[in-house]
């Protein structure tokens, strides 16, 4: 005996169907649900002011950056020789700076002040001369 003969052709037919719409209807939620919230991001982060930073043996460049408190900015560090990474810790930035390629991280700063940085990957001889500072202002 076959194991079709279990279960009637008319079943197996709705049975299919049945799935077959219910995959559209989900996709169909997720689709406009998810892409919109989606979409809505890319166009608010696409709008964001960029600052791109250099990292290099043994410096950033530019080493200094001033931002506004409450203003979203995306930071770009690319590096111009081997892996780097940067740690802002009053920010919440650390992340490593791979070789050949860049990193970004939106940052929105709640307070002012002077926010110390530096390269936490060791890099060389001059590896302690890597700092970078942050200006947060009103």
């Amino acid at each position: 005996m076959k194991s079709n003969a279990i279960f009637p052709s008319a079943y197996r037919k709705r049975s299919a169907r049945f799935f077959h719409h219910a995959l559209i209807i989900v996709g169909i939620i997720l689709f406009t649900t998810g892409n919109s919230t989606a979409m809505d991001q890319g166009r608010t982060e696409s709008a964001l002011p960029v600052i791109v930073i250099h990292a290099k043996r043994f410096a950033f460049i530019p080493s200094q950056i001033t931002l506004e408190a409450g203003k979203a900015v995306r930071l770009v560090f690319v590096t111009d020789d081997i892996t780097h990474s940067v740690a802002v810790p009053g920010l919440g930035i650390d992340m490593p700076i791979w070789r050949f390629r860049s990193n970004q991280i939106v940052v929105t700063p709640a307070a002012t002040g002077d926010f110390a940085g530096e390269c936490t990957r060791y890099c060389g001889i001059g590896h302690d001369r890597m700092k970078f500072v942050v200006h947060v202002v009103r």
